[in-house]
């Protein structure tokens, strides 16, 4: 069994050495690699739902990271500049600078604020201040 055939069956990357060691152990064993790789999985119960999640956690801020893209993009020399960010942002556009703005630091009365918190006067230009500011992009 190949590293990469090995890795795709447990759903998750080892090192060069550890996976010597696992396919040392495959190749003194009588189970075929699917029987195989399940036990190992077994085996490794915490350690494999941990790669899952982590997995999933950079999969979820490559998503937003993209969707930020796209806002700053679409947005950074555009005419609307200058107006309130929410006559210009749609709400899922709102919702994903809501995850990076914080807006905590500012004390607002609730009015001034939308349902995710977002300060409405907010201009454009600001939150894409706050998006290069997390993009880490001049």
């Amino acid at each position: 069994m190949t590293q990469q055939e090995f890795q795709t069956r447990v759903q998750m990357t080892v090192s060069v050495e550890e996976f010597e060691a696992v396919n040392e152990v495959y190749l003194n064993s009588d189970l075929n690699k699917d029987d195989f790789c399940q036990m190992w999985v077994k085996m490794n119960k915490s350690r494999v739902e941990r790669a899952k999640a982590e997995a999933k956690a950079q999969a979820a801020e490559a998503a937003k990271r993209e969707k930020l893209y796209d806002i700053l993009n679409r947005y950074y020399s555009s005419e609307e500049y200058d107006k309130p960010a929410c006559e210009v942002l749609s709400k899922r556009q709102m919702k994903v600078v809501g995850e990076i703005t914080d807006t905590k630091e500012r004390v607002v009365p609730y009015w001034m604020t939308d349902l995710r918190g977002i300060i409405v006067d907010r201009r454009l230009y600001s939150i894409i201040y706050d998006i290069k500011k997390y993009l880490k992009v001049a």
